[in-house]
């Protein structure tokens, strides 16, 4: 049914060039679907752009620790003899990435209930982002309690859940994916599309490494053939999807704020000629 974005009023009799009878806002605004962001609504952009712009934070404080680790500041955040500090701004980082992620599942017009839009809105976007917030906790469980919930060493379950997350940056890019297109940027989606797949492969990567230099550690060190494909390797892939996700995340979150900003305009624009 089509009703006014604003006030809720029925608008299946009212011509598209003319106001909505209750509010006065250009019936267009809320009869037609539009493509482009800036022509949308703007809480719905604004949204987005909020959205886009905390990812961009979550990969950044990401970054940054990854940085400092390789170049030798930091020690490996998930040793056990590491101080608990790194680890609690992982926490922030990932909460970031939470809130971000449930943002982006917004959608700009109210649908109908269905099960497939609740479960790609709430599981695929809000629960699946909690998977590297539990592999953080509990390793600060681990450094500050000393207790740990399974039988088994905590620096590789945790880091493992931490750093072996298929789903969420599939999930996640792909959503911006389809934002990236709305935004007129079909260059943009495509590198988007290579991100969200270059960067699971490259944290599964990563974690099977992690797993088969626990079990066979002496044996992975000996040789450097080993040491390139279990260590060097894979840290490159992750460095390069890494550094991507950054690029991609810049140009997202610029044109969405971008957008905001138009849409705004836009929709003061259309309210103003009404009156």
């Amino acid at each position: 049914m089509a009703t006014c974005l604003r006030c809720g009023y029925d608008l299946r009799a009212t011509p598209l060039d003319s106001p909505c009878p209750e509010c006065g806002l250009a019936a267009h605004r809320s009869i037609i679907e539009h493509e482009h962001p800036k022509d949308s609504e703007p809480r719905w952009v604004q949204t987005i752009a909020v959205a886009s712009v905390m990812l961009l934070a979550s990969y950044l404080v990401a970054a940054l620790v990854a940085t400092l680790y390789i170049a030798g500041t930091l020690d490996d955040p998930f040793r056990v003899n590491y101080s608990v500090l790194s680890l609690w701004v992982l926490f922030a980082a990932g909460i970031l990435h939470l809130i971000a992620n449930t943002l982006l599942a917004a959608e700009e017009r109210y649908r109908a209930f269905s099960w497939p839009i609740f479960l790609r809105s709430c599981v695929l976007y809000m629960f699946l982002p909690l998977v590297p917030l539990v592999g953080v906790m509990l390793q600060i469980l681990f450094k500050t309690t000393g207790y740990f919930p399974w039988n088994s060493n905590p620096y590789l379950i945790s880091s493992t859940i931490c750093r072996v997350v298929l789903v969420c940056p599939i999930v996640t890019f792909l959503r911006l994916k389809g934002l990236a297109f709305r935004l007129s940027r079909p260059r943009l989606a495509e590198h988007i599309g290579i991100v969200a797949v270059g960067d699971a492969v490259s944290l599964v990567y990563v974690g099977l490494c992690q797993l088969l230099r626990w079990d066979s550690y002496s044996h992975i060190l000996l040789g450097y053939v080993a040491g390139f494909f279990f260590a060097l390797l894979p840290l490159a892939l992750v460095m390069l999807f890494s550094l991507w996700s950054l690029f991609v995340l810049f140009e997202v979150s610029g044109n969405f704020v971008e957008s905001a900003r138009q849409a705004r305009i836009n929709w003061i624009t259309d309210d103003a000629a009404r009156r």
